[in-house]
C-alpha cells in the first residue's frame, strides 16, 4: 500500500521507494538516507507529487524571489 495515499499499488510501473523524512535537510544525511526506518514504498505519482511541493517550498524558505513570483502556485 502507498505510504502516501493509503491505495493499493497495483503495478511494479506505479511502484515508487521513498524516504519518509527528507534526508537532504536533515542534520545526517547519510545516515539518514540509508536508514530503512525511513523507507516506505508509494505510487511514483504520489512521490512525484510529494517531491514538487517539497522542492516549491524550499524555493519558497530558502530563495526569497523579488517581484512577487509565487513558486507555490508555478505549474510544473
Amino acid at each position: 500500500y502507498c505510504y502516501r495515499c493509503g491505495s493499493e499499488i497495483e503495478s511494479e510501473d506505479s511502484l515508487s521507494i521513498e524516504h519518509k523524512t527528507p534526508y537532504l535537510d536533515s542534520e545526517n544525511p547519510i545516515k539518514l538516507f540509508f536508514d530503512l526506518e525511513n523507507i516506505a514504498f508509494s505510487h511514483l505519482t504520489c512521490n512525484i507529487i510529494d517531491a514538487v511541493k517539497q522542492s516549491k517550498e524550499r524555493i519558497r524558505l530558502y530563495l526569497p524571489i523579488k517581484g512577487g513570483v509565487d513558486v507555490m502556485n508555478v505549474k510544473i
